[in-house]
């Protein structure tokens, strides 16, 4: 809001038509140049009709609808440099909004430089296994949402993309470091709020650390104590305590 009210934001009408490589004709017949990037906010269902050029295929047998082909759910393999679909993923029990918060930064981290994405031919061969793995659940339930990802396989690439240093939580050998270094901090990171504040912390070389995260950290888990758990069907819906 800041940032309109200097007039360092202009706020537009809708997208009309992509009139060069990089410019936009907006609704109002407005023409925007040297555009970096545009981001379609569909809301939490995919809407491919925005991206008709993304593949689709069926696995073998399988006989639902074609499942879009990309690669993490995320890249379509041949405009992988330009284009990500960042709401086409069905995942567990977590905090979608951190979630949200780190596919941002891998995002951010692959199309900069920071982190490489496999060759093409390596990337639809992800692909390939991924919807044979979907297609083995659909064919025991038809219901099945198609868009469901590997959670830890998938949760591992973005945290490794973004390069949040969560290989330094949990009980390897870095994560025993970490304990012996800060032991209340890494029971919090480990036990307490799932806090996005967690992925600004460690430094990875892949992305600038936040000096405030700690304190945040330690700050919001104090938060939460103002709210005692009596009902323990909370924490059996998987909400963060």
């Amino acid at each position: 809001m800041p940032y309109l009210k200097d007039g360092s934001l202009s706020s537009l009408g809708g997208l009309q038509r992509f009139v060069g490589p990089r410019a936009i004709e907006f609704d109002d017949g407005t023409v925007v140049e040297d555009v970096d990037a545009v981001i379609c906010c569909t809301g939490y269902a995919a809407d491919f009709s925005i991206t008709p050029f993304v593949e689709q295929s069926r696995p073998a047998n399988y006989n639902g609808t074609p499942i879009v082909r990309l690669y993490k759910n995320l890249f379509p393999p041949e405009y992988a440099d330009s284009v990500c679909i960042a709401t086409y993923s069905a995942f567990g029990r977590n905090n979608g909004f951190s979630i949200a918060d780190v596919i941002g930064m891998a995002i951010s981290n692959i199309w900069r430089g920071a982190h490489s994405l496999p060759s093409k031919t390596e990337m639809e061969a992800d692909i390939d296994t991924h919807q044979a793995w979907v297609a083995s659940y659909w064919r025991l339930d038809e219901r099945v949402d198609v868009s469901m990802v590997r959670q830890w396989e998938w949760q591992n690439f973005l945290h490794e993309a973004a390069g949040t240093g969560m290989e330094n939580l949990g009980w390897g050998w870095k994560g025993w470091l970490f304990w012996i270094k800060d032991p209340k901090l890494s029971y919090l990171m480990n036990n307490g709020v799932d806090t996005a504040h967690t992925y600004r912390f460690f430094e990875t070389g892949k992305r600038k650390t936040w000096p405030g995260a700690r304190d945040a950290i330690l700050r919001v888990n104090a938060a939460v104590k103002i709210f005692p758990l009596k009902n323990t069907s909370f924490k059996e819906h998987g909400y963060s305590t």
